[in-house]
């Protein structure tokens, strides 16, 4: 043979084994890919399993961060209020708030306890008077007792 035929014949040779191996590999894909699809799917779930998973708690946490947040600035108010009233004149307003209350209520109970201690002293008075109105109505019948009496009809004996 001469040396082009050599080269056509290695080159057809070539070609053929190319195509062997081209085929060959496709086959062995299109078979990996067969096998693949019931993992694909599987995975594919997964990731939307997932996805949801996941949006399901950025909700969640979106709702606990708008709630500490409403905390936090519950927080700062009251840490704010408690700033204020430790400050001298904000202890100053609490007591003299305090202080007049106290006294408002001291007021209140001293008239109380006045008019009380009247109405005491009145009952007082009015159950010396009962009682001497009782002593003196036994007296009187004790010298009722000690009086006799006329029948108003003659007794037999």
């Amino acid at each position: 043979m001469t040396k082009p035929a050599k080269k056509m014949l290695l080159l057809a040779v070539a070609a053929v084994v190319a195509t062997t191996l081209i085929i060959g590999c496709e086959a062995e894909n299109l078979s990996d890919t067969k096998s693949n699809v019931p993992k694909s799917k599987i995975i594919a779930a997964e990731n939307r399993r997932l996805k949801k998973e996941i949006q399901r708690l950025n909700t969640v946490h979106k709702k606990e961060i708008k709630r500490h947040e409403k905390l936090l600035k519950k927080c700062e108010q009251e840490k704010q209020m408690l700033v204020e009233l430790s400050s001298d004149s904000g202890i100053k307003d609490l007591m003299d708030t305090t202080l007049n209350q106290a006294a408002e209520e001291y007021t209140k109970l001293y008239e109380e306890n006045k008019s009380l201690k009247s109405q005491v002293q009145e009952l007082q008075e009015e159950n010396d008077n009962l009682k001497r109105e009782i002593s003196q109505l036994k007296k009187e019948l004790e010298e009722l007792r000690k009086t006799p009496t006329i029948p108003d009809k003659p007794q037999p004996l």
